[in-house]
């Protein structure tokens, strides 16, 4: 192989340079000259979830949340000997899941607010 022929900086074959590349279209430099690989153009771009698809995500957790909370509940108070019907344990069980979905719901409303980010810089300056 003569040495003489172009030299590629972008995918260091022989026989062309990095202008001429044929993974031009797949590689991209950054700072110093070393190659980074960007996603094809062909890639499915990601969909973020539908309000609906959300909303059923969010129901099924709540209803699985429950049932492992009742059942959690009657083996905690069995196993403490703390008496405990079923519609009590529904209705403490029913007072916690309200209790935690308000709580997510406040906190992912101050996480979207960037509420956190000014926080952290309130407490950097002090």
């Amino acid at each position: 192989m003569d040495r003489t022929d172009p030299y590629c900086t972008l995918c260091g074959a022989h026989g062309h340079t990095a202008p001429h590349c044929p993974w031009q279209k797949r590689y991209a430099t950054i700072d110093g000259g070393l190659p980074e690989e960007v996603a094809p153009e062909t890639e499915p771009k990601l969909r973020s979830q539908s309000k609906l698809a959300s909303l059923v995500e969010s129901v099924v957790n709540t209803l699985v949340g429950l049932v492992i909370a009742m059942g959690a509940t009657f083996v905690i108070c069995w196993a403490y000997s703390i008496p405990m019907t079923l519609s009590q344990n529904f209705i403490l069980t029913s007072w916690m899941t309200v209790i935690s979905v308000l709580r997510g719901y406040v906190i992912r409303r101050l996480w979207n607010a960037e509420f956190w980010k000014s926080w952290g810089r309130r407490n950097e300056s002090a």
